[in-house]
């Protein structure tokens, strides 16, 4: 069951008369209830409006006075993924279509529709030069017409969008351009090495949008060179985008890079998330005196797969003598499943006999669960413990306040982790089912 329900935001409406709107449709329509939006600086966002969302529909009506700038509908958690980004210039109403799939679609809003269509006519050039570059017979002069045509583009949308917002981001995105033919692999080479030239990292309109975040991610993504293992070898391609954000803020460095993090962290991608926190961003926090990202970041890399798990002890009874036995000591089993749960949690109370018969199918010691129970009080965990007597259990009072369980980072329960002899993390399982798979396949 969750540590707690996430309440995210209760305002006071804010009764003023609305100059300009910004409105739309969510879809799926079910899977939006709410959204808030915020105007961005580089290191801040400052609430603007909230909104409720019926049917999928939303519209925030905007204070008379509201400035244009870069604005960011947030539309649910964690806050700084679940988000897109909204040119406001302040002389007319925005409407959009939103899905996570698609991301924001502009109906109205003639800067924002202008930077779409921008993006739009430069990946259509960009698919083109791809696919001659991809033919059998290379055809020079076709893609030196492609370079110009990409050349001529960008111009005229540098021309066209004078005076607005969206020329930050159109100058910004500016690819390489070749002034004559190269060969496949001198391009590639030089679009890597020009990737970020047209980028101003000091730019404060770019600082505050998701723009920097999501170029450096592609940039990862797309131009990482894979290792003969088929592995992707991230690290040359992190140290450009730090090496590239010069002598920017650090208190904008660190939201930058914790957002890169973050990222890699939701997308399941411990490496790059760690090397970013370990080679960067945890002496940035230190620095800047943040402990609690500091600790967040620690606590997360100590947690990946591949890690050696937190140590913890408990107390046991042996010859009427009281010892103390630690994770570490353990060398009865060649994988050890911890589980932590509550004797008061309704699903741990469903899913620890039927993880109890898993285990018991296995022979030879292959496994052996380690059952930590976050409990307030220990009658009930004493009364329950009696029924699973081969799993080792560990009484961790205090509950979500428990050493062990913020070592481990726990927030619901039942949380499992698969260790292997030496009680290093090799899997970690979403929910239950995960693990009957995982060991299933075993």
């Amino acid at each position: 069951m969750p540590k707690n329900l996430i309440l995210f935001l209760l305002f006071i409406p804010l009764v003023v008369f609305s100059q300009h709107s910004i409105k739309g449709n969510f879809t799926p329509a079910e899977d939006f209830t709410w959204a808030v939006l915020y105007q961005v600086t580089p290191t801040s966002k400052v609430y603007t409006a909230q909104a409720r969302v019926s049917e999928g529909k939303f519209e925030f009506k905007l204070p008379e006075n509201t400035p244009k700038g870069i604005y960011k509908i947030v539309y649910n958690v964690p806050q700084e993924i679940k988000n897109f980004d909204v040119i406001y210039n302040a002389k007319e109403d925005v409407e959009l279509t939103f899905g996570e799939e698609k991301g924001a679609v502009f109906i109205s809003s003639e800067e924002n529709l202008l930077l779409k269509d921008y993006m739009n006519s430069m990946m259509d050039i960009g698919d083109d030069i791809g696919r001659l570059y991809g033919e059998a017979s290379i055809n020079k002069s076709e893609i030196k017409k492609e370079f110009k045509k990409l050349s001529e583009t960008q111009n005229k949308f540098e021309k066209n969008a004078t005076g607005t917002l969206a020329l930050n981001f159109i100058k910004a995105s500016k690819p390489y351009i070749s002034s004559k033919y190269e060969d496949a692999s001198t391009y590639i080479k030089n679009v890597k090495e020009n990737y970020f030239n047209s980028v101003n990292f000091s730019d404060p309109v770019l600082q505050g949008s998701n723009f920097l975040i999501d170029r450096a991610i592609a940039f990862v993504m797309s131009l990482s060179d894979v290792s003969e293992k088929g592995a992707l070898y991230y690290q040359p391609t992190i140290d450009t985008i730090f090496s590239s954000l010069g002598e920017t803020d650090r208190g904008f460095q660190k939201i930058f890079l914790k957002n890169i993090w973050r990222n890699f962290v939701e997308n399941n991608m411990p490496d790059p998330a760690n090397y970013i926190a370990e080679r960067y961003l945890i002496a940035i926090a230190t620095e800047l005196q943040d402990e609690a990202l500091v600790e967040n970041l620690t606590l997360y890399k100590n947690l990946s797969i591949g890690n050696i798990a937190p140590n913890f002890s408990w107390e046991i009874e042996e010859e009427k003598k009281i010892l103390t036995q630690s994770l570490y000591e353990l060398n009865v089993a060649e994988n050890y499943i911890i589980v932590f749960w509550s004797s008061s949690c309704s699903h741990c109370l469903k899913e620890i006999p039927e993880l109890y018969k898993s285990i018991d199918s296995f022979q030879n010691n292959e496994y052996k669960a380690i059952a930590i129970g976050l409990e307030d009080e220990n009658s009930s965990w004493r009364s329950e413990t009696s029924y699973f007597p081969n799993f080792i259990h560990v009484l961790a009072l205090g509950k979500w306040e428990n050493k062990i369980g913020r070592d481990y980072d726990i927030s619901s329960t039942p949380t499992y982790f698969v260790l292997d002899k030496d009680k290093k993390i090799i899997f970690k399982p979403e929910n239950f089912d995960e693990l009957q798979q995982y060991l299933n396949k075993k």
